[in-house]
């Protein structure tokens, strides 16, 4: 705790005074706690959903690529899974 000597010839106002910058203060301050809070909370989400993003295509390269070891041998096969697209057919009739 600080203590400060103040000579006034309105005490009262001087204590309004003080409690009035000490309360604007608290405020700005708890204002800045909240802003900085929010831009955290937004910088987290964003890295959590870049995070999310890099898991999620990792875990696709791994399951379009199959890495099967033979023990016999020292080769290693590598099968990829492909997508079909578009499948055209035509009828003979």
């Amino acid at each position: 705790m600080e203590w400060y000597i103040f000579r006034t010839k309105n005490p009262t106002k001087l204590i309004r005074d003080i409690f009035k910058n000490e309360l604007i203060a608290t405020g700005i301050n708890l204002r800045n706690k909240i802003k900085n809070r929010k831009k955290e909370e937004k910088e987290r989400k964003v890295k959590e959903e870049e995070e999310e993003k890099e898991k999620k295509r990792r875990e696709e390269k791994e399951r379009r690529k199959e890495v099967v070891t033979d023990h016999h041998s020292t080769e290693s096969c590598v099968y990829f899974s492909i997508r079909i697209i578009r499948i055209r057919y035509d009828s003979a009739s």
